[in-house]
């Protein structure tokens, strides 16, 4: 809506200053009916976090306030997946 479309370079401005590259992320702020649908989303509050391998697949779904737990068993599914015996 109107705030989104005003407050987006701020956020894309800071997410580009606070994620390290590679920079493999996708921000949606509009037409998120689908994405609400496929991840079940319960809370329009919460912000959602969702990791897919390299085929699309959701391996990982956080919703709510991102902290050093979920940073940890974040980056443990990432590392997973970068794994070379990771499987497609």
């Amino acid at each position: 809506g109107g705030f989104g479309r005003l407050a987006k370079p701020f956020i894309m401005g800071g997410m580009r200053k606070q994620t390290p590259t590679p920079r493999n992320t996708v921000v949606v702020f509009g037409g998120v009916g689908p994405w609400k649908e496929r991840f079940v989303v319960k809370d329009d509050a919460l912000a959602y976090l969702v990791l897919l391998d390299r085929a699309g697949v959701v391996k990982w779904v956080h919703a709510g306030p991102f902290d050093a737990a979920t940073a940890s068993t974040l980056d443990q599914q990432v590392q997973a997946l970068l794994s070379p015996t990771a499987t497609p």
